[in-house]
């Protein structure tokens, strides 16, 4: 699936865990509850997309677009989060444990983004 257009697709509760989705548009997904455990996701667009209580441990999320995203309670234990574009993104209660705190901060610094009761090694 990679480089595949997935936009506006409806994949809730899915397991796609492992699954290569590299460059895929995944832009307006609805991703509630998928897991996406150790997936491969660098470069896709996920702007917009729908990710509350999704499972991406492992997954390798660089470079990837996650602009105006709901990562509310998603969790992302050790996914690999460099160069990611998270403007406008919610991550409220997201599981960021086992990410180092410089990759997270940069995450959490970028304009609009809604930062709130995260996890982390950390807090």
């Amino acid at each position: 699936m990679s480089g595949a257009n997935l936009s506006g697709i409806r994949l809730r509760g899915a397991d796609l865990s492992n699954a290569n989705l590299s460059g895929a548009n995944l832009s307006g997904a609805d991703l509630r509850e998928a897991s996406l455990n150790k997936a491969n996701l660098s470069g896709a667009n996920l702007t917009g997309a729908n990710l509350h209580a999704a499972s991406l441990n492992g997954a390798n999320l660089s470079g990837a677009n996650l602009k105006e995203a709901n990562l509310t309670e998603t969790v992302l234990q050790y996914a690999c989060l460099e160069q990611v574009k998270a403007e406008g993104a919610r991550l409220e209660r997201t599981d960021l444990r086992g990410i180092p705190q410089w990759m997270w901060s940069k995450l959490a610094a970028q304009p609009g983004v809604i930062w709130k009761d995260a996890l982390s090694d950390y807090s």
